[in-house]
């Protein structure tokens, strides 16, 4: 059984990284004000220009922590499950390298062979999807999980994971 897992908001914790960012540069995030927006949605046109810039930095990726429990989970299903990291590194065509050294050195037991790096996820096949974007998902034949993200606050049309525990819980038991 193949499962497809999404990187950014997934595996890695992107928004988390990118607030941070910001805040370090005196841009302050209202957290309430994300439910289901984007961060630009929320952002002034110049503070959206200053994280566009900051995240096409290639060094932005490399520093993005790993989401907590991910590592072992992951691990754990990797031994269980057909394992693809997917991303659409396309869209930030200076992280696909920083990116690819991010899998490297915080899932190291994750081969070439089981990382996609694409422009959409539309065509990518597999038996189960996670992933924090409802576009990814809504074209996806398989089994659909949502991975809790503010933008997706709100959105119930699948099964929902708040963690890697609960990811464990479904697929390691």
């Amino acid at each position: 059984m193949r499962l497809l897992i999404d990187m950014d908001d997934v595996i890695a914790d992107t928004l988390n990284y990118t607030i941070a960012c910001l805040e370090s540069n005196n841009i302050i995030i209202d957290r309430k004000e994300l439910a289901g927006k984007e961060l630009e949605d929320i952002l002034t046109k110049e503070q959206v220009d200053f994280m566009h810039k900051m995240t096409d930095s290639v060094s932005y990726f490399k520093r993005i922590p790993i989401k907590p429990n991910c590592y072992a989970v992951l691990k754990e299903l990797h031994k269980r499950y057909e394992i693809r990291v997917v991303s659409c590194a396309f869209a930030f065509p200076n992280s696909m390298n920083a990116k690819l050294g991010w899998l490297k050195k915080h899932l190291d037991f994750i081969s070439l062979n089981e990382i996609i790096f694409c422009g959409c996820k539309a065509d990518i096949k597999g038996d189960i999807m996670i992933d924090d974007r409802t576009e990814n998902l809504q074209k996806f034949s398989g089994r659909k999980y949502l991975y809790t993200a503010p933008h997706n606050k709100g959105i119930n049309r699948y099964k929902r994971f708040n963690s890697w525990i609960d990811i464990q819980n479904e697929f390691c038991r």
